[in-house]
């Protein structure tokens, strides 16, 4: 199966966990602040780097059903 025939499956609540799947981030775990809908975007804040906050386009990530517990840092 060729990538552009998968659709990416985007969580429907804030402070979901997504991975980034394209880009200079890719492979890193975030989690949703916020969305457009309208522009197809979400706002995402980097598990490995709470300081920074990323839009990203719907394309660029998708959920992640993984085990978080081990990467967040209190």
């Amino acid at each position: 199966m060729k990538t552009d025939q998968l659709e990416t499956v985007i969580p429907r609540e804030d402070n979901s966990h997504i991975m980034i799947v394209s880009g200079q981030y890719k492979k890193e775990i975030a989690e949703i602040k916020d969305r457009n809908k309208n522009k197809e975007q979400v706002t995402v804040q980097l598990l490995s780097d709470r300081s920074e906050l990323l839009t990203l386009d719907y394309d660029s990530v998708c959920h992640y059903v993984g085990d978080v517990n081990h990467l967040l840092e209190y």
